[in-house]
């Protein structure tokens, strides 16, 4: 008896099938454990991590890893193949430095790598906590990093794009009493856009107690000149105003594509939420801080502000809720926004008569009389 026939398209389904089983196969699932290579430098997740291939998975168990090498990793997954670098079901490893060399080098440096992600790991210490160096497709979530020498997170060498930090928890950055320090909590992209990091998303992180003592400050989410395209919301920031008073957030633009910050809880900073150009601003709460709640002015790197909308935002217990200056402004609107500030500024502008004003309510002074703005009854 002859065989059923088997279709020409139902024979290319079975063998692409195969292949793509076949690749899947290939993939491994590695194991590390602590280990303390202070003497010899040769870190075994260091250097497991750099074999990882396309589809690997590198778990990492409980316990402190500590060199004083460097310590860099650089892998290459594919979008349907990502490397993922996790901790193990329940354990808490720790990436650490020598006490007496812990600000020779960065905790960790992601250097150039595609399709990876990292989850649920500790980084303690370190002159730079985590530092990507270019990069793209890059998901860095559930981790802690904290009790850095200078900046916690840092993505300020060479393009990156597509990336997603959300879920971490970052803290107490800016730690160094060696030398003058800063300490942003994110710092993205560089100054005058010699770098630029597009297209990526910020959310849900928690940054708080963030230090500095040199000018560049200690920011909680600093997106540089030149970067657009990302997202930065539902993160909770707070109290940026150790040793310096910098904002929570604070957006450059100058991009052809707009940054969103939405949804945000801030609290405790210089200047809550200042931005400059291209950004959508809304729904924040902006609490209790030192300077300003929500400011957007002309910037050296930037220039005149344009392409912002401040929305829907309640702004409470500054010393100035809103400061403007839009005097060479373009193509900018403050609306719908909550200003509480009683007992003390409300609105500090110039140059809103080039923006779209409405439906703002204030509880304060306001050195502006303008439709769209009425004091709150």
């Amino acid at each position: 008896m002859r065989s059923p026939k088997i279709s020409w398209s139902a024979r290319c389904v079975a063998v692409l099938s195969g292949l793509l089983l076949g690749v899947a196969a290939n993939a491994e699932r590695f194991d590390v454990y602590p280990y303390d290579a202070s003497g010899d430098c040769d870190e075994p997740f260091e250097r497991m991590a750099n074999a990882l291939q396309p589809g690997d998975e590198l778990v990492v168990h409980h316990g402190v890893y500590t060199q004083s090498c460097a310590r860099s990793i650089e892998v290459r997954g594919t979008p349907s193949q990502p490397i993922l670098i996790r901790a193990a079901d329940g354990a808490h490893p720790t990436f650490t430095r020598p006490a007496d060399r812990s600000e020779e080098h960065n905790n960790i440096e992601i250097v150039n790598s595609a399709h990876l992600t990292v989850r649920g790991l500790r980084f303690f210490g370190g002159s730079i906590g985590v530092r990507f160096i270019g990069g793209s497709d890059l998901t860095f979530e559930h981790n802690e990093v904290a009790a850095t020498a200078s900046s916690a997170i840092t993505i300020n060498s060479g393009d990156a794009t597509r990336l997603k930090l959300r879920h971490n928890h970052i803290h107490h950055s800016g730690q160094s009493r060696n030398v003058a320090t800063t300490g942003e909590g994110i710092y993205a992209g560089c100054n005058r856009a010699t770098c630029t990091v597009s297209d990526s998303l910020f959310e849900y992180n928690h940054i708080h107690h963030l230090r500095a003592t040199a000018r560049g400050g200690n920011d909680g989410i600093e997106i540089k000149p030149g970067s657009g395209g990302n997202v930065i919301r539902y993160n909770r920031i707070h109290d940026t105003t150790i040793g310096r008073a910098f904002p929570c957030i604070f957006v450059y633009g100058n991009s052809d594509r707009p940054n969103l910050v939405h949804d945000n809880h801030v609290a405790r900073c210089g200047e809550a939420i200042q931005v400059v150009a291209d950004a959508m601003v809304f729904n924040n709460t902006v609490l209790d801080s030192s300077i300003a709640g929500i400011v957007s002015m002309p910037h050296a790197q930037v220039g005149a502000p344009r392409n912002v909308t401040i929305r829907n935002n309640v702004v409470a217990g500054h010393p100035m809720c809103v400061q403007i200056d839009w005097r060479k402004a373009s193509k900018v609107a403050l609306r719908r926004n909550t200003l509480r500030c009683a007992g003390s500024t409300a609105v500090r502008a110039a140059g809103l008569g080039n923006a779209l004003v409405e439906g703002n309510v204030y509880t304060g002074k306001s050195d502006v009389l303008i439709e769209g703005l009425a004091r709150e009854r």
